[in-house]
């Protein structure tokens, strides 16, 4: 599920002419009835990603994918240049250490603006991911989980 919406819902042909999709999980609720369009907030706000909680994954799930990530970014110098002007920087080499806990977004509900995922280079980065079927896994939530 997570390497599908991850990477290969962007290639659907259903969704090529869409802009937005909305997600929910069987985790996730509506608990009071919204009285807008959700898309057309976003839209109207030029918002390009909305999801239920942002806050920091555990070290020992994501072992393996900071480095991942680190090298990465290094190798592509206009994705590298990106992270440094959003202060997101997380690996220090010199150190041989993650700097601190990573932001994740829980998104077991999420609204995707679809054309911003479709970009070239973060289709780059899901085509890196792609390379090796099990990096969602052992990168993402370490060998505890495998």
């Amino acid at each position: 599920m997570c390497t599908f919406y991850m990477t290969q819902i962007f290639d659907l042909p259903r969704l090529q002419n869409t802009s937005y999709y909305l997600r929910m999980d069987s985790d996730s609720y509506i608990r009071s009835p919204i009285a807008y369009d959700p898309f057309r907030y976003m839209q109207k706000r030029k918002k390009l990603y909305a999801w239920r909680l942002k806050d920091f994954d555990e070290l020992f799930v994501t072992e393996g994918m900071w480095n991942l990530l680190d090298d990465y970014t290094k190798a592509h110098s206009d994705v590298y240049l990106n992270t440094v002007a959003n202060d997101y920087i997380i690996y220090d080499k010199k150190e041989d250490q993650v700097k601190e806990r990573v932001p994740m977004y829980y998104n077991n509900f999420e609204i995707v603006h679809l054309p911003t995922f479709r970009r070239p280079e973060i289709q780059q980065w899901f085509q890196e991911l792609r390379k090796d079927p099990e990096r969602t896994y052992i990168k993402r939530w370490g060998k505890f989980y495998c």
